[in-house]
């Protein structure tokens, strides 16, 4: 028996193999509305915060959106802008490990990193990316 587990090669695990999580990511994680609402809250905390505005170019593009919208909050912010932001942020991580006093375990629960790449998922699960960037 384990010289067919040798001939056979290792098993590869089709996503059917863990179906909650193929079903949680197509149902939360990769969702718009829902990455939204979290960019949402996430960039109005920083807004009051900005201790990040010397980090990376993510920071003082969404800072200098804010401060160029007509209410000079998140809320005057075109959502389409968004991607600005997104596409700056380098995953660095400094931001969670150095700066901000509001990551996990504060009630705020600030994870800039993951809501990054999470934004950037959603941007390429909803054909935003390039065939060059996709590969």
């Amino acid at each position: 028996m384990a010289d067919d587990a040798i001939k056979s090669g290792p098993r590869r695990r089709s996503a059917s193999t863990y179906p909650a999580c193929s079903r949680l990511a197509r149902t939360c994680l990769l969702r718009r509305d829902g990455a939204r609402k979290e960019l949402d809250r996430v960039f109005d905390i920083w807004h009051g915060c900005r201790r990040c505005f010397n980090l990376c170019n993510a920071f003082p593009t969404l800072f200098d959106l804010i401060d160029a919208s007509k209410t000079g909050e998140v809320d005057g912010v075109n959502k389409k802008d968004y991607g600005q932001v997104v596409d700056q942020c380098y995953l660095c991580d400094m931001c969670y490990m150095t700066k901000c006093p509001y990551v996990p375990p504060h009630p705020w629960n600030v994870d800039f990193p993951h809501l990054m790449l999470r934004a950037k998922a959603v941007k390429h699960h909803n054909g935003g990316t390039r065939c060059a960037i996709r590969s």
